[in-house]
Protein backbone atom coordinates (compact mmCIF):
# COMPACT_ATOMS: atom_id res chain seq x y z
CA UNK A 1 0.00 0.00 0.00
CA UNK A 2 1.34 3.38 -0.96
CA UNK A 3 1.24 6.37 1.34
CA UNK A 4 -1.38 7.93 -0.93
CA UNK A 5 -3.55 4.80 -0.75
CA UNK A 6 -3.18 4.77 3.06
CA UNK A 7 -4.07 8.45 3.32
CA UNK A 8 -7.11 8.06 1.05
CA UNK A 9 -8.43 5.04 2.91
CA UNK A 10 -7.81 6.70 6.28
CA UNK A 11 -9.62 9.88 5.19
CA UNK A 12 -12.54 7.81 3.86
CA UNK A 13 -12.83 5.93 7.16
CA UNK A 14 -12.71 9.16 9.20
CA UNK A 15 -15.33 10.76 6.94
CA UNK A 16 -17.57 7.71 7.33
CA UNK A 17 -17.14 7.90 11.12
CA UNK A 18 -18.18 11.55 11.01
CA UNK A 19 -21.21 10.66 8.86
CA UNK A 20 -22.28 7.92 11.28
CA UNK A 21 -21.85 10.25 14.26
CA UNK A 22 -24.05 12.87 12.58
CA UNK A 23 -26.66 10.23 11.77
CA UNK A 24 -26.67 8.95 15.37
CA UNK A 25 -27.11 12.52 16.60
CA UNK A 26 -30.00 13.07 14.19
CA UNK A 27 -31.74 9.85 15.27
CA UNK A 28 -31.31 10.75 18.96
CA UNK A 29 -33.60 13.74 18.37
CA UNK A 30 -36.48 11.26 18.02
CA UNK A 31 -35.33 8.48 20.38
CA UNK A 32 -37.91 7.48 23.03
CA UNK A 33 -35.29 7.69 25.81
CA UNK A 34 -34.39 11.27 24.90
CA UNK A 35 -36.18 13.48 27.46
CA UNK A 36 -36.24 16.29 24.89
CA UNK A 37 -37.30 14.12 21.95
CA UNK A 38 -38.95 15.70 18.93
CA UNK A 39 -42.32 14.53 17.64
CA UNK A 40 -41.44 13.16 14.18
CA UNK A 41 -44.84 13.99 12.67
CA UNK A 42 -44.69 17.58 13.91
CA UNK A 43 -41.06 17.94 12.79
CA UNK A 44 -41.94 16.62 9.34
CA UNK A 45 -44.72 19.19 9.02
CA UNK A 46 -42.29 21.96 10.00
CA UNK A 47 -39.77 20.79 7.38
CA UNK A 48 -42.45 20.56 4.67
CA UNK A 49 -43.48 24.13 5.50
CA UNK A 50 -39.87 25.32 5.23
CA UNK A 51 -39.47 23.50 1.91
CA UNK A 52 -42.62 25.08 0.50
CA UNK A 53 -41.53 28.54 1.66
CA UNK A 54 -38.08 28.13 0.12
CA UNK A 55 -39.54 26.82 -3.15
CA UNK A 56 -41.70 29.93 -3.33
CA UNK A 57 -38.73 32.18 -2.56
CA UNK A 58 -36.77 30.50 -5.36
CA UNK A 59 -39.65 30.92 -7.80
CA UNK A 60 -40.00 34.60 -6.83
CA UNK A 61 -36.26 35.16 -7.15
CA UNK A 62 -36.15 33.60 -10.62
CA UNK A 63 -39.25 35.54 -11.68
CA UNK A 64 -37.69 38.81 -10.54
CA UNK A 65 -34.16 38.28 -11.80
CA UNK A 66 -34.64 35.78 -14.62
CA UNK A 67 -32.54 32.74 -15.18
CA UNK A 68 -29.00 33.92 -15.77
Amino acid sequence: MTREDFDNQHVNMINYLIDLTHEATDVWKFHPENPNKIDAVEYHAILVGKIEKLEQEIADFVAEHGEI
